[in-house]
């Protein structure tokens, strides 16, 4: 190296920083994507059970409930098929496990808090890439 003339060094030297600088805009840029779609699942598995069918994307389209929030008829006052009925019942399910697991994480603290927090993790997340 001490051949090398000072100006092919420098270039060598800034080429090692803005890779180091790209690594870490790299890595930054992998866990925020990675906490967005902690933040969306969270979102999804904070909506209670019972209103799944009834709320969001879902509102308006089902008529009538049965005692655990499942649907009976469509907004039509059309009854559903079962192949449909044992869908929503699996999704159900899937939702109420979702809900528990999400309530046992956030702890004493309540969905709303730890949503929060999440959304403030993404936000100083995306404020280090500006």
């Amino acid at each position: 190296w001490m051949f090398d003339d000072r100006e092919a060094m420098e270039v060598e030297q800034k080429e090692a920083e803005e890779k180091a600088k790209a690594a870490v805009r790299q890595k930054v840029q992998n866990k925020l994507n990675q906490k967005v779609k902690e933040l969306e699942l969270a979102e999804k598995a904070a909506i209670p059970p019972k209103d799944l069918f009834q709320n969001g994307s879902n509102e308006g389209v089902y008529g009538e409930f049965d005692a655990e929030g499942i649907p009976t008829k469509l907004a039509n006052s059309e009854e559903l098929s079962a192949k449909k009925r044992k869908d929503l019942v699996k999704e159900m399910a899937k939702q109420h496990k979702d809900f528990e697991k999400l309530t046992k994480q956030a702890g004493d603290t309540g969905i709303d808090a730890f949503l929060s927090k999440m959304r403030g993790e993404v936000a100083e997340l995306e404020k280090q890439l500006q």
